[in-house]
């Protein structure tokens, strides 16, 4: 026989409703909560991207735009890669109360969308997550092969890339805000690989970016300090920004692994002057009295030059030497002295010139002949 369960609800429907209710209203309380705190966190993440953005390219009246697709993109991006974004939540005990459904992502992301208008839709948003291809790609993503409009831009305004500079901490920001917001929406928020992935990614490009675009009045300041803490490289940069002709040979990815003495030595056979002439732009910007400078200059930027040094490859430098007395002061007068000296007095078929060079090195109390 069927069970009557209209007595039962006569009897207890009220006890039953109002329980349910009471967890209904809770439930809703503890999502209203929820909602809430991650709403402003990620309100707090886009503001703080914007600024780190405006910091760090101050005037670029395109920036705040470009910076809030990055962030919407790499908040897309999480939602596609995690488990949470299909998740729905049910509350209602559903006896004497109906149910409510909730699909707390979607939910929080229309919420976001409300309170940072300007973006896109909420429609459109969730349609790009459900399609697998975030909004903004050409803005905001950047990877070994791609750097996006917005990073572009950064890199237009930024210095140098150095360790100081890598450590503004604007920078630490940017990554903060866009690293959070894809590993909220990713369903990992203490997770902070995002980061990693983002700024290895970016300092690749700031790298390439400073190896072809190289800053002659850093690059210089640092070679007459005789101080690369900042900037390794400043001896390469500082002759590639004056001459940067010498830079075609080499794609700006290689520039960022190529030392000046291979860059000298690759560089003479086929145009001696070229290479001439930037190293008596390091010869006149260095400190030649210090010993570690004239070592470096005159023996490991040009160790491939001089042994590779034939009568006729040498000859640009040995006539120059002999046409001008202070570029053979800097060279036979510096306190280094060995290869460099040697080679080039075992080259020379001008017995004046020869003469002038052995005058000056019996001057030069390092000179062991």
């Amino acid at each position: 026989m069927s069970f009557d369960l209209t007595e039962y609800f006569k009897t207890f429907g009220h006890d039953i409703e109002e329980e349910e209710r009471r967890e209904k209203a809770h439930a809703q309380q503890v999502m209203d909560r929820w909602f809430q705190t991650c709403r402003d966190a990620l309100c707090r993440w886009y503001d703080q991207v914007l600024a780190a953005a405006e910091a760090l390219a101050p005037g670029d009246k395109a920036l705040p735009a470009l910076a809030g697709r990055t962030f919407l993109y790499n908040l897309l991006a999480g939602a596609i890669q995690g488990d949470a974004w299909g998740e729905e939540l049910v509350l209602g005990g559903g006896q004497a109360v109906s149910r409510y459904a909730y699909a707390p992502w979607r939910q929080l992301l229309r919420l976001f969308l409300e309170a940072r208008p300007g973006l896109c839709t909420d429609v459109q948003a969730a349609r790009a997550v459900d399609a697998g291809a975030p909004l903004f790609a050409a803005e905001g993503e950047v990877s070994g092969q791609v750097c996006g409009l917005f990073w572009q831009h950064l890199l237009a305004a930024l210095p140098p890339c150095t360790q100081t500079a890598r450590a503004q901490p604007p920078v630490a920001d940017l990554f903060d805000g866009l690293s959070r917001c894809f590993h909220l929406f990713r369903g990992d928020p203490e997770n902070s690989c995002r980061w990693d992935t983002l700024q290895d990614a970016f300092f690749r490009h700031w790298e390439v970016h400073t190896a072809a675009h190289p800053n002659r009045t850093a690059a210089q300041a640092a070679v007459a300090r005789w101080e690369f803490s900042q900037q390794p490289m400043a001896c390469r940069d500082l002759v590639l920004a004056a001459f940067p002709q010498a830079s075609g040979p080499w794609t700006p990815e290689e520039l960022t692994g190529l030392d000046l003495p291979d860059l000298f030595g690759a560089l003479y056979p086929q145009d001696p002057g070229l290479v001439l002439a930037m190293w008596r732009l390091l010869l006149d910007t260095a400190p030649l009295e210090d010993p570690e400078a004239a070592e470096y200059l005159l023996y490991d930027t040009m160790e491939l030059v001089w042994l590779a040094g034939e009568d006729t490859s040498l000859s640009p430098i040995l006539q120059a030497l002999a046409a001008e007395p202070a570029f053979a002061r800097q060279v036979f007068l510096a306190p280094y002295t060995g290869l460099p000296q040697q080679t080039l007095l075992d080259h020379c078929r001008d017995p004046q010139a020869r003469q002038t060079f052995l005058s000056l090195l019996a001057d030069n109390p390092r000179w062991k002949g």
